[in-house]
């Protein structure tokens, strides 16, 4: 059996017995941590310092563990891998996207975090990346008399990590700009997967006097 038929079989069950899309992931349903891994591509690391071939990646998937990575935690839906040699993590969550599967992954590297997003389809045996989180600007997050006249030069601040359901937290770093640390936040934003696409969240903060 090759490697596009064993994912469709799992696909198909998952999707089977899968409820209408929420928000959130449901840790406990989604493809199977080898599943998640099969699909990947060797790209989905290459924010990563070590990287992986597509050989270690097959491997990886097979036994959970390869030359360089291990996985260390795994549910239905989700899947964390770390190098063994520490310095990278990735954590792949998946979502119900009709009958395909949309991957999204948070490399986590020293301090930095990148997050990207991939589409797996059905009987195919890789995804492929495709832009879906939606783009957020630092104006945003402040109030009307709190915002920059050049948002654009801020867009290196707004980053994004993942919490353990699959929301997508948006927050604003004060890395190159130490004013920010300083500057009062109006909003705290999310996304949420709808089943097609991410969904914005915006809240009003409490600002405290």
């Amino acid at each position: 059996m090759n490697k596009s038929t064993l994912l469709a079989i799992f696909l198909t069950q998952f999707f089977m017995g899968s409820t209408q899309a929420g928000p959130k992931i449901n840790p406990d349903a989604g493809p199977a941590p080898k599943t998640i891994i099969f699909s990947l591509p060797e790209s989905a690391f290459d924010d990563t310092t070590e990287g992986i071939t597509r050989e270690e990646l097959d491997s990886l998937a097979q036994k959970l563990e390869s030359e360089s990575w291990k996985v260390t935690d795994s549910k239905l839906g989700r899947v964390t891998i770390k190098c063994k040699y520490p310095s990278s993590q990735i954590q792949v969550y998946a979502y119900p996207m009709a009958a395909d599967t949309m991957l999204l992954t948070q490399v986590i590297n020293e301090k930095s975090t990148v997050c990207n997003t991939w589409v797996h389809k059905a009987n195919t045996p890789t995804a492929v990346s495709k832009r879906l989180l939606p783009d957020v600007s630092i104006n945003e997050f402040y109030s009307e008399d709190g915002k920059f006249a050049n948002p654009d030069a801020y867009k290196g601040n707004v980053i994004l990590s993942v919490q353990e359901d699959g929301v997508v937290v948006y927050s604003v770093s004060s890395w190159m700009n130490k004013d920010l640390d300083e500057k009062p936040k109006a909003y705290a934003i999310t996304a949420v997967w709808d089943g097609s696409k991410f969904r914005l969240n915006k809240k009003r903060l409490e600002l405290n006097n």
